[in-house]
């Protein structure tokens, strides 16, 4: 036996280290999906969930001794309709593999396993943002007016202001310039000294501004860098996730390929509640150079 190397008798030793960082790496590893309101479909309900949608109610001042008038009716056929869908991946770890295994083989397939099904649930929560009607920005570069108009438009939307809490989801290039103009940098350097401590000086360590406008800001580049790029400024209940059934994994044997199969599954649906929960920032991302 070679130098370094552990022989397992049984897969069943190494699945514990497959599973645990692949769980972890999967539920650690989305940017999207905390920030939207999430249902999960109870078993022996149908393959469809219907989200109801009620449009806003308006009070009204009474006279003594008149009838209320103009009633409003709870219509509940505007319903937002999702049917979850099965993904999966499969890992391949044949008998001699496993016979000559390391632990931390497994501890790493298991990472990037949970981190590829991360990066593809994360996206289709960002295509939504395709499906968007407003849009701020335009072909030039992010500023914080930018976030602070689509905070606006959400906020005060006269039809129905889109309810608290707000995130704004944008690829690290189009924030870039953001930060570069809160510290003040022309060319690379400081136009101006920034003062030892306030949002310059923070920025400028962490290269990172928390809160715009009571928006609360990430990163994810999981978003496709394009002419232009797509981010969003979004309420909670702009977009919904519903669970049917979470990340599971399998082993079987196969003879022929003389390998163990690992079938790692979830099964989900996702969609747009209601659209003018959310604006688009479509602004430049380039690869910065200063």
């Amino acid at each position: 036996m070679a130098s370094g190397l552990t022989q397992f008798s049984d897969i069943n030793d190494l699945m514990p280290k497959f599973i645990a960082p692949a769980r972890y790496f999967y539920e650690q590893g989305q940017v999207m999906k905390p920030l939207v309101t999430q249902y999960t479909l109870p078993d022996g309900n149908g393959n469809t969930y219907y989200i109801l949608k009620f449009s806003r109610l308006i009070f009204a001042r009474l006279d003594e001794g008149v009838p209320i008038l103009h009633a409003q009716k709870i219509n509940t056929d505007n319903a937002l309709a999702i049917v979850p869908q099965e993904v999966g991946m499969q890992v391949l770890v044949s008998k001699r593999s496993n016979s000559f295994a390391k632990e931390d083989v497994l501890r790493a397939v298991g990472k990037i396993t949970g981190n590829a099904m991360a990066i593809f649930e994360d996206q289709d929560l960002l295509g939504l943002f395709a499906g968007v009607t407003a849009t701020k920005g335009g072909s030039g570069t992010m500023t914080v007016g930018h976030v602070l108009a689509a905070r606006s438009f959400i906020a005060g939307n006269a039809t129905e202001p889109a309810p608290r809490p707000w995130s704004a989801v944008v690829h690290e290039w189009q924030y870039h310039p953001v930060a570069t103009n809160v510290i003040g940098l022309t060319s690379g350097g400081f136009a101006t000294i920034p003062s030892p401590d306030g949002l310059a000086a923070d920025t400028l360590k962490d290269f990172w501004i928390d809160t715009i406008g009571q928006v609360k800001v990430y990163h994810d580049n999981n978003i496709t860098v394009g002419s232009p790029t797509t981010g969003c400024v979004f309420s909670k209940e702009a977009f919904v996730w519903l669970t049917f059934e979470g990340m599971t994994t399998n082993k079987t044997y196969d003879e022929d390929l003389r390998s163990h199969k690992i079938n790692v599954i979830a099964d989900y649906g996702y969609g747009m509640y209601q659209d003018v929960f959310a604006c688009r920032l479509t602004t430049a991302a380039v690869e910065p150079d200063n």
